[in-house]
């Protein structure tokens, strides 16, 4: 008779919990949708800023890096280093030191084998200049 009044009361207090947990349930899931719609919003609010605002332009010069295989990176007149990601588009800027004019947009940062601290852009334009001679 122990045995089965301890499974009786084992069997009530796990309806009890289920019954208390429903509701729980049911509201996070309501909470959870109402996040995500605004999550939403609010990436809708930042996409429109983000049409709104003109892509950051670039004045500098073309530097070759004899790392790990070679790349290029562009550095600003400031001395900020970028890396784009599809300069094999202009061969012709593909010489060390050559200026250019550049409209990019900045790329995710991810995992990266590149060996430097150069932010990873996408470019728009790209305008070659002169290329100078000695930039060491």
């Amino acid at each position: 008779m122990r045995r089965f009044v301890k499974c009786a009361s084992m069997t009530s207090s796990g309806l009890r919990h289920q019954a208390i947990s429903s509701p729980i349930v049911i509201f996070l899931v309501l909470f959870s949708f109402a996040s995500v719609s605004r999550a939403e919003g609010s990436s809708s609010q930042q996409a429109n800023t983000a049409a709104d605002q003109a892509p950051p332009t670039l004045q500098g010069r073309v530097e070759y890096v004899e790392l790990e295989g070679g790349y290029y990176q562009l550095i600003s007149n400031e001395g900020l280093k970028l890396r784009p990601v599809n300069f094999g588009n202009w061969p012709d800027c593909q010489k060390h030191g050559t200026l250019v004019d550049a409209v990019f947009k900045y790329r995710p940062t991810g995992r990266s084998f590149f060996m430097d601290n150069a932010s990873p852009i996408e470019l728009l334009e790209l305008a070659c200049k002169e290329t100078l001679r000695d930039t060491n």
